[in-house]
């Protein structure tokens, strides 16, 4: 889900609308948007809009994954993690009281202090990055990508090696920057976002649009194109 969230976040700004209004005010010169949101996807972007932007770190929606319009309740739990059985123990709850099967039944937190906080940190470098997305001609939605990656946090490090505001990996990154024992341009917010710029113009270029190329950033180009192939479409929804 996370993958599809990154999507979801591109594909609705009014998600930025409805975050503060420090947000508001660094979208508000977007006129038009090169995103056309899928039909059948509204559930799923309405959902991620909640999960964004209202509902806290402290709480946990319960929703169905296969309806996402469908929340079953949005409990409050605190900011500690919960063990697998408290959470395995309250979608069997859940469930029971609703007639569906635990399956129908998912678990997600909250984000929407680290969306406000990476808002709020983007504003040391924002400006510098839609510099460096304007000069390639891309759209500059783009450089809201990191909110969902790393909340703008420079130093982000994720448990399989991704690192940096814009979450490289150490492989993909030394193709479009230094990465080495010595210098690691991934945790340079400027660098790294020339080389975020250069991987999506490139992604964009080979898969032919922009749901494809966002969502090969987690799954690499190789990856989308032989999805498209295996699925005999290039819409985002059937590859879903």
């Amino acid at each position: 889900m996370r993958d599809m969230a990154k999507w979801f976040l591109l594909l609705v700004l009014g998600l930025l609308v409805s975050l503060p209004s420090t947000a508001a005010a660094q979208v508000s010169s977007l006129q038009s948007s090169p995103f056309v949101l899928p039909a059948g996807l509204e559930p799923a972007v309405d959902f991620w809009k909640k999960v964004f932007s209202e509902v806290s770190l402290s709480q946990l929606i319960y929703f169905d994954p296969s309806d996402m319009s469908k929340i079953y309740e949005v409990v409050e739990v605190g900011e500690d993690s919960r063990s697998n059985d408290y959470i395995n123990d309250e979608r069997a709850r859940i469930a029971a009281a609703n007639g569906v099967d635990i399956e129908r039944v998912k678990a997600q937190r909250g984000v929407k202090e680290r969306t406000a906080a990476g808002i709020k940190r983007s504003g040391r470098y924002i400006s510098q990055i839609k510099q460096i997305f304007k000069d390639r001609g891309l759209p500059p939605e783009l450089t809201y990508l990191p909110i969902v990656e790393s909340s703008y946090d420079m130093s982000a490090r994720s448990s399989v090696g991704a690192l940096g505001i814009w979450q490289f990996m150490p492989r993909t990154g030394r193709e479009y920057m230094r990465v080495n024992s010595v210098v690691d341009e991934r945790l340079d917010p400027i660098e790294s976002s020339r080389a975020a710029a250069s991987y999506l113009q490139q992604a964009y270029e080979f898969l032919g649009s922009w749901p494809l190329a966002i969502t090969s950033y987690n799954y690499g180009k190789g990856g989308m194109a032989r999805a498209v192939a295996e699925v005999g479409s290039d819409n985002l929804v059937d590859l879903i």
